[in-house]
């Protein structure tokens, strides 16, 4: 989960750093919010999972 923080906190900051119209014109960070939202969604199904079995 700290693997998976480093990495949005990484993007965030480069947000910060070159302005919203900036980051957004790089297909790539599109990408990376995507792969983000990706791991997110897997660490809360198996919570989720995790939940329910026990």
């Amino acid at each position: 989960m700290f693997y998976v923080a480093g990495f949005i906190w990484a993007e965030i900051k480069q947000l910060y750093q070159e302005g919203l119209h900036q980051y957004m014109a790089d297909t790539w960070n599109l990408l990376d919010w995507v792969t983000n939202c990706l791991y997110l969604a897997t660490i809360v199904l198996r919570v989720m999972a995790y939940v329910k079995v026990s």
